[in-house]
């Protein structure tokens, strides 16, 4: 049986190598949030929190939606509930990040 970190290096290799498997492991989480399942929630949550320590990192991700690491963390904790504002920046920023969006430009 492989291990938790073995199994934690090859979803960051696959999801650093495979463009199509960062969008769809953003989008499955989100869909999990919303699909009215129970535990949906905490898994889809647990899915985005696991994107952001294989690609961009809880630290840079903070920098750039000016959310302290901390918080985003809690937020994304299976007892975390995140405002739909904060949950927003969050996504904009890891969907940006896969190269899926890019930034809105201000008028």
């Amino acid at each position: 049986m492989a291990s938790t970190r073995d199994s934690k290096n090859n979803l960051a290799k696959q999801i650093k190598n495979d463009p199509k498997s960062r969008e769809e492991m953003i989008w499955g989480g989100l869909l999990l949030i919303f699909s009215g399942k129970p535990g949906g929630v905490e898994e889809g949550k647990i899915a985005i929190r696991n994107y952001i320590k294989a690609t961009i990192g809880f630290s840079a991700l903070s920098k750039r939606i000016s959310i302290p690491k901390e918080s985003i963390m809690r937020m994304l904790s299976p007892t975390g509930n995140p405002t739909l504002d904060n949950l927003d920046k969050i996504i904009q920023s890891l969907l940006e990040d896969a190269g899926v969006q890019k930034k809105a430009k201000s008028k």
